[in-house]
């Protein structure tokens, strides 16, 4: 352990200033909290125009961008619990002046993202079209989908890395250069994706296609960014792959923490399935009018993914330095600033989802079912606040488990089995089975809400 070294930013991007000396707590949330929110802004902002440019080839092309989005997320459910453990034991470590821990915990969930990528890529490929089926959507669907889903597949090794390398300078307070490089990678998506798509610049109309390998290749190129500024010791944390060991017992401390946030990935994105699946009942329309809505929305989920960042981080350096109560009112600052946030953030979106829904598609029956899904979820804002900063404060502590009880809870025993039956079994229209999302985050905000004010997280040893 180095106990004397002070842990500053060595980030040529960022300032050399250590999180938990910022005076205020709101600023030391701020500080952490609109990186990430500007990078979420970016990133949602470039899904919006991919699915604008897709919308434009028509309703089974965004069934099958969006049904292969998903997907990827179930596949690639392994790298969030990698992540999850990365950010916690790297932030403890930066908050007791541990920074040579920091680094190899860093080290070692990268040899394990990579594994996993290897393993999960091959199956992934080879039974793309075999997945989609399941949907029983128009055949289209799965044309356009299968390879989509196979190109995005080929570049798991390139998100995984920028993945883990963004999540232990997350964990070390520094959230702005994986924002400087996620600008990048959004630039060349975009460019990539209207070049390829629709055929310019004298390169052949891919389409579909054309969009996963603009994607894909935007990816490739932010890990190669990532390492090189990891290798060349520019940031605030350093990595050495060689000699390449493989360290057991943190390997097990980062899975230990991470393994209950793949599985509530795991339950979420099999959840958004079956959901979809329910929707397919109506036919491909609800399904592309979901997926838009979901591009839409996202633009308000921005803050609650920067506030609850914020929380993770704090919550894990204060608890690692010894600051309980800190740690605490982190996590209660980021959830009232989210929650505001988002909130008024919800209202615009409610009064505005209709003009939003023609910039994705000229479907006028897609766009009325578009307006009502925006609303529904523009409704659920404040919730979906205090789910993400609460969640998120609690897996900054290691206390990973009640999070994942939540996602099972609201989803499972609410969600799904309520849409299917309003849905699928007395027939009544699809907004049914919409608005049982806002029953879902109520109860999630009940669970999550209640655990954090118990404090026992605070007894949790990573």
């Amino acid at each position: 352990m180095i106990e004397d070294e002070p842990v500053r930013r060595e980030s040529i991007f960022a300032p050399k200033v250590d999180i938990l000396t910022i005076p205020t707590v709101r600023g030391q949330i701020w500080v952490l909290a609109w990186p990430v929110l500007l990078n979420m802004l970016l990133f949602n902002l470039v899904e919006i125009v991919d699915t604008v440019m897709v919308g434009r080839l028509g309703p089974q092309a965004v069934a099958a961008v969006g049904l292969g989005g998903h997907i990827f997320s179930v596949v690639m459910v392994l790298l969030f619990a990698i992540a999850a453990g990365t950010v916690a034991l790297v932030a403890r470590s930066v908050g007791a002046k541990d920074k040579g821990t920091a680094q190899e915990v860093l080290k070692q969930s990268t040899i394990l993202a990579v594994i996993f990528s290897v393993v999960t890529m091959v199956p992934g490929i080879y039974f793309a079209r075999d997945i989609l089926a399941l949907f029983r959507l128009e055949p289209e669907v799965a044309e356009l989908g299968t390879p989509y889903i196979q190109i995005i597949m080929a570049a798991t090794v390139f998100l995984s890395v920028g993945i883990i390398f963004a999540a232990g300078l997350q964990g070390a307070g520094d959230t702005r250069t994986p924002l400087y490089i996620s600008i990048v990678i959004n630039v060349i998506n975009v460019g990539a994706n209207y070049v390829l798509i629709f055929g310019k610049l004298g390169f052949p109309r891919l389409e579909v296609t054309g969009a996963a390998i603009g994607t894909a290749g935007s990816l490739c190129v932010g890990m190669i960014i990532f390492v090189f500024l990891f290798m060349s010791k520019k940031l605030i944390l350093s990595i050495s792959l060689f000699p390449l060991n493989i360290d057991w017992a943190l390997i097990k401390r980062i899975l230990r923490i991470g393994l209950p946030v793949a599985l509530s990935q795991v339950l979420l994105q099999v959840g958004f399935l079956i959901y979809l699946r329910i929707m397919a009942l109506f036919g491909t329309k609800p399904v592309a009018a979901y997926i838009i809505g979901v591009r839409i929305l996202t633009l308000a989920f921005m803050p609650g993914i920067g506030f609850a960042a914020a929380a993770t981080t704090l919550v894990g350096q204060n608890l690692g330095v010894g600051f309980p109560e800190k740690a605490k009112k982190s996590a209660w600052e980021a959830c009232r600033l989210a929650t505001s946030v988002m909130s008024a953030i919800g209202v615009v979106f409610f009064l505005a989802a209709r003009p939003i829904g023609y910039l994705f598609i000229q479907d006028t029956e897609v766009v009325a079912l578009v307006a009502i899904f925006v609303r529904i979820l523009a409704a659920a804002q404040p919730m979906m606040a205090i789910d993400f900063t609460l969640g998120g404060a609690l897996r900054g502590a290691g206390d990973t488990k009640w999070p994942l009880y939540a996602i099972s809870v609201g989803f499972y025993l609410f969600r799904l089995p309520l849409a299917y039956f309003f849905a699928g079994v007395i027939n009544l229209p699809i907004l049914w089975a919409w608005m049982m999302l806002l029953v879902d985050y109520a109860v999630r905000d009940i669970i999550v809400f209640f655990r954090f004010r118990s404090e026992k997280w605070k007894e949790i040893k990573v």
